[in-house]
């Protein structure tokens, strides 16, 4: 799946191709949408809660992507992608994280250290930063369960509305950990493995 990270008057944007898409705004609201075409156990419709705020001394983590190995699948790209950076896949078991910070005004980057590969970073006209990192871990059994509640959930949802399952079919499972982290899964439908 495709993730696109944007910013537009200091408002975030963070979406992928199945029709999610993230709005972390200036005003410290942040926003997820949901197409009408994203198969979904939510209505598709908006969902809105605070995000973190950074301290003066020190970035919020403000979204966490999980691609999980598991959910990996070939896809026919139709759109342009010659600005995309790809990942590598993560090994059996694993997924790819991609956290999001938003930095306390610096005027630059330079001396800043970071825990994982900064994966890209712009800078607000707040003078903020969004800062994108990646990793890979081993898949929790959190997160196995998140997974395979939120697919066992879709399916039943999918049942319900006569949606026919699709090698293609792609959704976002949410979640928030203890310290108030919100985590989006990249999540298949069905299982094909």
């Amino acid at each position: 799946m495709v993730w696109k990270i944007w910013s537009r008057t200091d408002d975030i944007y963070i979406s992928n191709r199945s029709g999610s898409e993230f709005i972390l705004q200036q005003s410290g609201e942040f926003k997820w949408s949901v197409s009408r075409n994203e198969p979904t156990i939510e209505p598709y419709g908006e969902f809105l809660w605070q995000r973190p705020n950074p301290t003066s001394t020190s970035a919020a983590h403000v979204l966490r992507i999980i691609i999980p190995e598991s959910e990996l699948r070939g896809d026919e790209i139709s759109e342009n992608i010659d600005n995309v950076r790809w990942i590598a896949a993560p090994a059996p078991g694993h997924a790819t994280y991609i956290e999001c910070y938003l930095t306390p005004p610096l005027d630059t980057l330079e001396d800043a250290s970071f825990p994982y590969e900064a994966l890209h970073t712009f800078q607000l006209s707040a003078s903020s930063w969004l800062v994108v990192l990646l990793h890979e871990e081993q898949m929790t059994s959190q997160h196995h369960s998140v997974l395979s509640e939120h697919r066992e959930t879709l399916l039943g949802t999918l049942r319900n509305k006569g949606i026919e399952q699709s090698a293609t079919m792609r959704s976002v499972a949410i979640s928030r950990d203890s310290i108030g982290t919100t985590s989006a899964f990249e999540i298949v439908p069905f299982s094909d493995r």
